[in-house]
């Protein structure tokens, strides 16, 4: 009688203390803000950084969050409006056209296909 009593305190007493363990999320954090940080993604909007931004700033030559490059509307008359005052300012050229389809298989056929059509 006292050998069950006794493997039956030992069960309670193990499955009470393994009952509340999980390593996903453990009991207690020392320091929680090293599991959850709080932090902002780089490129971000945020209204309470001066700039609308976070702390980096854009490099400069490139395109800053929130600028259109172009003005002409998403209709058809700015389609044809972008058509004739869009030229490319780079000259057509057997250097230029490989640089081009170089670029494209890197970046753009992975989605789009080798041919453009999306295959």
């Amino acid at each position: 009688m006292r050998s069950i009593y006794n493997i039956l305190v030992i069960l309670i007493v193990t499955g009470s203390l393994f009952s509340c363990q999980n390593n996903k999320n453990p009991n207690y954090q020392f320091m929680p803000n090293m599991y959850y940080p709080v932090s902002y993604e780089t490129y971000g909007e945020y209204d309470i950084f001066e700039n609308g931004q976070s702390a980096m700033l854009p490099v400069k030559g490139t395109i800053p969050r929130g600028w259109a490059p172009y003005e002409y509307e998403n209709t058809p008359d700015g389609l044809n409006s972008a058509r004739t005052g869009l030229k490319n300012p780079l000259p057509i050229t057997e250097e230029n056209l490989a640089e081009g389809q170089k670029l494209f298989g890197y970046y753009c056929a992975v989605c789009h296909g080798a041919k453009g059509d999306g295959q």
